[in-house]
């Protein structure tokens, strides 16, 4: 089967991924050989994913070489299925082609191997990004929500307020027309929040809007 890049599993590793026996590896290791894509190693669990992690992921990974690194972890999905961490490595001192060739058949990848399957996705340049501890900080930002400044704040409780009054199931048409001149003020902030982030350095916009809003929403 043809995909993207015209990027096919080789009948090894096709025939590889169809056996179930292949659950029971902790680590496969997947390189692009001869317009292929190939089974290069596939490594047994000794422990827990934890202790297996480094000895199996580290040692797959060549400093110069684009790889594509399956590992599984010991939890389950809803299929009852192993969840498996994507790790796409591809190092800036590779080659540009190789480069361009592994990133545009990393979608292809992960569909063969099965996007159900893989719980988490990791794409990394250098072998520090790809350890245990790399891996933890990793799901640990994938779950935290982005920090937000002061001045996203104060916009999202003036959208919230906008919210609020566009759900009242009756408003007098004075009310209306407050509700359209509130819409448009919200509008109104929001470009100017983005002016004042095109021209000043990031906190320092964050303080001028913030007085530029709440002056104007007295």
């Amino acid at each position: 089967m043809s995909h993207q890049t015209g990027i096919a599993p080789s009948s090894k590793l096709d025939n590889y991924l169809k056996s179930p026996g292949h659950e029971n590896d902790r680590c496969i290791k997947i390189t692009i050989v001869d317009e292929e894509l190939f089974l290069e190693q596939n490594r047994l669990s000794v422990s827990d994913y934890e202790s297996d992690w480094d000895r199996n992921v580290i040692a797959c990974i060549e400093d110069n070489k684009p790889c594509y690194v399956f590992y599984r972890l010991d939890s389950k999905n809803s299929g009852e299925n192993y969840n498996w961490v994507f790790i796409a490595f591809c190092p800036n001192e590779g080659a540009v082609k190789d480069k361009m060739l592994y990133a545009a058949t990393r979608a292809s990848m992960k569909r063969i191997f099965g996007d159900n399957r893989v719980s988490t996705e990791m794409f990394a340049t250098l072998l520090d990004e790809v350890t245990l501890q790399a891996y933890r900080n990793h799901t640990l930002s994938e779950g935290a929500a982005a920090p937000m400044t002061d001045a996203e704040i104060e916009l999202k409780e003036l959208s919230s307020r906008h919210s609020q009054s566009s759900n009242s199931q009756c408003l007098s048409s004075a009310e209306k027309e407050l509700l359209e001149v509130t819409k448009i003020l919200f509008t109104f902030h929001l470009s100017v929040y983005h002016i004042f982030i095109f021209f000043s350095s990031e906190s320092k916009s964050d303080t001028l809007f913030i007085r530029f809003l709440r002056m104007s929403t007295l």
